[in-house]
């Protein structure tokens, strides 16, 4: 049961790193997210094999190495939350302050670490669990006591969610505008707002154990498994399975990649010409519309006029480049103004490209493969399969009547492409 546990969790952290570095780049505070949720897998992961079920070897290993890096769960929180409330990444010399404390943490483990072989770190923590009550006296730590460090711990973490809960409520009342339509219309609000009173159920736990510790037996609690049936273990029971979705979510929910785009302070040019939104869009940014309507001219105009899409290397930070607008925006922009994505806005470009390059026939001594070659297609099959998806039918009648027509019967092709609509 414990390997298995600790094997889910070890791979749903491998997916989550993976998604992180895939997507970064869309928007960097998944940066302090992902750091966060490996940081507190690792703090999960921990507690579950220390308290519920003793496992020494993976007790051994997460215990006390990691112990610095738990303390860095609050500040990662933290910058994340108010990365994504301020949407932009920020990390200043004055934040360099929150990771002080992780620091004379590592410094206090050092002799732990050091004195003691791994084998002798999985007897003593066999023989700590045998007799709990030693675990007060014996030092892992040469500055703090182990009370002292598990309080300490706990209070730091829960004082960080109260500083992303401040955070978050003064976003709220600086848009003005309800906490309920945010919650009903801003997926990436509850979202958030979800994560921050999710996170409150471990510390919870650990504020009860402490408790029952100060107050009980520590051997009657942790010898007797009394606190594998109390409301702590409960508690950290289900923070397990809240960790798991956490760290999957990015896989299930890549809105979540967004953030929350404010523009109303930023100095983004909007233009005199504006784009009436589609009724059956979904809803949009309450504050931002007119900045993502000028966008959606925007990048119309620069597909259109610039033709980027031919590139088979066109990607979104091109776009992003040439608009001088972040891609977390664009991301955003496409998604709800254009309902599509960025892969399926850039082919539908291509193959409307294609069609018109179709009215011409194929030049002499050429093929299929150059018209979808010169439509930014990298093959045939990816032109095959984005032209079935997007227009829902196979081009394999219209690639035979271009064969059939020959380079000077451009009427076959015409026939076929005067019943597609352009982008």
């Amino acid at each position: 049961m414990v390997n298995a546990f600790v094997w889910l969790n070890l791979i749903s952290i491998v997916v989550l790193v993976l998604l992180v570095l895939n997507n970064y780049k869309t928007n960097p505070n998944i940066i302090y997210l992902g750091l966060f949720l490996v940081s507190f897998s690792i703090f999960i992961i921990a507690s579950y094999v220390t308290l519920i079920e003793f496992d020494p070897f993976w007790a051994a290993i997460l215990f006390n190495y990691f112990t610095p890096l738990y303390l860095l769960a609050g500040p990662f929180f933290y910058f994340y939350t108010r990365g994504v409330v301020e949407d932009k990444f920020i990390f200043s010399k004055v934040d360099i302050l929150h990771f002080i404390l992780a620091f004379i943490q590592l410094i206090g483990i050092f002799p732990f670490i050091f004195s003691y072989s791994f084998q002798e770190k999985v007897l003593i923590l066999e023989e700590l669990h045998k007799a709990p009550n030693n675990f007060v006296e014996f030092r892992f730590n040469s500055i703090f006591t182990n009370a002292q460090n598990m309080w300490f711990r706990t209070v730091s973490f829960m004082g960080y969610l109260f500083a992303a809960l401040v955070r978050l409520l003064i976003f709220v009342r600086s848009e003005k505008i309800s906490f309920f339509i945010l919650m009903r219309e801003q997926f990436n609000f509850r979202w958030l707002f979800y994560l921050l009173c999710s996170m409150f159920f471990l510390p919870l736990a650990y504020l009860i154990f402490l408790f029952d510790v100060t107050s009980f037996d520590l051997g009657q609690i942790l010898l007797e498994q009394e606190f594998n049936v109390s409301i702590g273990g409960l508690i950290l029971y289900f923070s397990v399975f809240i960790n798991l979705f956490n760290n999957i979510s990015l896989l299930f929910f890549p809105q979540l990649l967004y953030g929350i785009p404010r523009v109303a302070n930023k100095n983004y040019s909007i233009s005199s010409t504006a784009v009436q939104q589609d009724d059956a869009a979904p809803p949009t940014p309450y504050k931002n519309t007119e900045y993502f309507e000028d966008l959606v001219v925007r990048i119309k105009t620069y597909m259109q006029v610039q033709e980027p899409f031919l590139q088979i290397d066109f990607n979104l930070q091109m776009l992003s480049n040439a608009l001088n607008v972040p891609q977390h925006h664009l991301t955003y922009c496409i998604r709800y103004f254009f309902n599509s994505n960025f892969s399926d806005l850039k082919n539908s470009y291509r193959i409307a490209h294609f069609k018109k390059l179709a009215q011409n026939g194929i030049p002499k001594h050429l093929n299929i493969d150059y018209l979808i070659e010169q439509s930014g297609f990298k093959s045939k099959s990816s032109f095959y399969a984005c032209f079935s998806k997007l227009e829902g039918y196979n081009p394999s009648r219209i690639v035979k009547q271009l064969y059939d027509s020959g380079p000077a019967g451009p009427s076959g092709a015409t026939g076929a492409t005067d019943q597609e609509g352009q982008v």
